[in-house]
């Protein structure tokens, strides 16, 4: 029987055959100690909140990615507040970079950029104790170097205190963005995120067409990837795609030195072969030197959107997003978009693929194993159906947990009556499963401090 978890407003409601009632207002069960009244089903799991803490100031802060150090959490986003949590001055919206402790604690905080509009997508652990970090930056001024126009790719390091230790720019006139960063087994990292094509005037421009040239084999956005040496110099960078848009929004190291690069085309043309209809999952696999070895798309004749990628034990890769499409790839559609995962090998072969979610939209955005060999999927949902249970308000989080063989085991819904996006997903050494985002919701247990606020909650099972 498939077990469903639910927390309406951070109440817990467990969901086995029936409904149990295991709810408390109780402060001592808040704080993540046991509730006199748990009444845990005879076969199913049950989720306990340990802490959920509200991060920000009186405008929109938002957390995108988290790490493990230690015991200690660090998550990366953004902030457009000066006040609050926010000891900062500077620009339209800065790099946020926050250490908790294990209860959620604030241990320190940072902001990194200038006085123009800074965003920080993708955060890593390196093997020096540090972070990098990547995401996209307007500013020319304080932390940021350089800028040649629009957003152009901000790629920073950072020691173990946070401090910065060096900071990169990548781009052109044109839009160009960095939604990952890892680093890679010589010690330097690879990024990818998307081009403005039409702007570029990089070293993979064939002299003989120029930039206007080349704009007839490619679109507005190409997947774009940079090989960065430790100190942050580019040793090389590829553009890949077609004449319609292509956006990488994750990437990998695989176990041969090379990456897989995913994300959305609606192309099919130059470097895509085949499209199923409308946008599709695309996956590059390039060489340690940026060569191009294989390219698939997955996907139907609706709109499918990759967010994440990971390379999981069995040495083949899952990647999730969202999907409309009931056909081609995809064999079942619940409504509007669903959750899509898809589990590949490593030349590419569709493995195994599954969808979930409600008669609205549900989206997944990052995807974490766990040491028992389960996976943990993060996103948001509108839906109040389905595989989900009931919705909290605007849109809420959505956490799930699926077993190897990408059978759903659970799914839990968070949040309050606005508008709340969950974006990634850990679980720590003793189990507990952290998820984060931003909430512009107020209840007993979010305490917002302005227009959205970041949001990391704590749940055990």
């Amino acid at each position: 029987m498939l077990k469903y978890l639910k927390i309406d407003t951070f109440i817990l409601l467990v969901v086995a055959g029936v409904l149990l009632s295991c709810s408390s207002s109780d402060d001592s069960r808040m704080a993540g100690q046991e509730s006199p009244n748990k009444q845990p089903p005879a076969s199913g799991v049950n989720l306990e909140l340990n802490w959920s803490k509200s991060i920000g100031g009186s405008l929109n802060d938002e957390v995108k990615a988290i790490v493990l150090l230690d015991d200690d959490y660090v998550v990366l986003g953004n902030t457009e507040s000066v006040d609050g949590d926010v000891d900062r001055v500077r620009g339209t919206q800065d790099f946020w970079v926050i250490k908790l402790n294990a209860k959620g604690e604030i241990i320190w905080n940072n902001t990194y950029g200038g006085n123009d509009d800074d965003r920080g997508e993708s955060i890593a652990k390196t093997t020096d104790g540090g972070f990098i970090i990547s995401g996209y930056s307007r500013s020319l001024d304080d932390d940021v170097s350089n800028n040649e126009g629009s957003y152009d790719h901000w790629i920073v390091k950072l020691d173990a205190a946070g401090d910065l230790q060096w900071e990169k720019s990548f781009g052109f006139l044109g839009d160009d963005r960095a939604f990952s960063v890892k680093e890679t087994p010589d010690g330097g990292f690879v990024t990818a995120g998307f081009l403005d094509v039409d702007n570029y005037n990089g070293p993979n421009l064939k002299p003989t067409k120029g930039a206007k040239g080349l704009k007839t084999l490619h679109g507005v956005g190409e997947f774009w990837i940079h090989k960065l040496d430790r100190e942050g110099n580019k040793e090389w960078e590829k553009f890949f795609g077609g004449s319609n848009n292509d956006r990488a929004s994750d990437i990998v190291v695989t176990n041969d030195g090379g990456f897989i690069a995913v994300g959305s085309t609606e192309s099919d043309d130059f470097d895509i072969n085949k499209n199923n209809g409308s946008y599709d999952y695309w996956a590059i696999k390039i060489n340690a030197t940026g060569e191009l070895i294989w390219e698939k798309t997955y996907g139907g004749s609706e709109i499918d959107m990759a967010n994440a990628i990971i390379k999981t034990a069995d040495g083949n890769y899952i990647i999730v997003g969202n999907s409309r499409s009931s056909d081609v790839d995809v064999k079942e559609n619940k409504g509007n978009a669903d959750v899509w995962i898809v589990k590949i090998n490593e030349n590419g072969v569709l493995l195994e693929q599954f969808s979930m979610g409600g008669s609205d939209f549900d989206n997944a955005e990052a995807i974490y194993e766990t040491r028992s060999g389960s996976f943990l999927i993060a996103g948001n949902t509108r839906s109040n159906d389905g595989d989900i249970q009931e919705a909290k308000g605007g849109n809420d989080y959505y956490l799930a947990e699926i077993d190897q063989k990408l059978q759903l085991q659970w799914t839990a819904t968070l949040g309050g009556a606005k508008l709340d996006f969950a974006y990634d997903v850990l679980e720590d050494a003793k189990n507990n499963i952290i998820i984060i985002g931003d909430s512009e919701s107020v209840t007993d247990l979010i305490d917002n401090k302005g227009k959205k606020d970041a949001l990391v909650i704590s749940l055990s099972k």
